[in-house]
């Protein structure tokens, strides 16, 4: 059976969105890395980082999936974010790539990077 990435993405987003952060956290890889324009994140430093905010809405759209090896899958597509932190919130847009690869039958995200288009 063929594996939704997209699914995958969007469960990612909603485990964010509701603070279920162990649920997030068994998605990534045990190196996973977040790069955010100029930031680097571990798994651990990106929960820590959630903590202090609340993604209160998203949009994913224009998915695209190519999976250049059996175990491994490149997702790209746009996002529309809304994060408050303190009292306001603050709406971005950017360009999402994430890297899933499969070790053991499990796909895990091993790189999730973004970009902003607001530039």
């Amino acid at each position: 059976m063929a594996t939704d990435f997209h699914e995958l993405e969007e469960e990612l987003w909603r485990a964010l969105r509701s603070r279920r952060f162990n649920d997030f956290q068994q998605f990534l890889a045990p190196g996973f890395l977040s790069v955010d324009d100029d930031e680097l994140a571990s798994g651990t430093e990106l929960i820590r980082a959630f903590n202090e905010m609340a993604l209160e809405d998203y949009d994913l759209s224009q998915m695209v999936t190519t999976q250049p090896a059996n175990n491994v899958a490149v997702v790209t597509y746009h996002v529309w974010e809304r994060v408050r932190r303190g009292a306001e919130p603050t709406e971005r847009k950017t360009i999402a790539a994430s890297i899933w690869i499969r070790k053991n039958d499990f796909w895990l995200l091993e790189l999730h990077y973004e970009t902003s288009t607001d530039r």
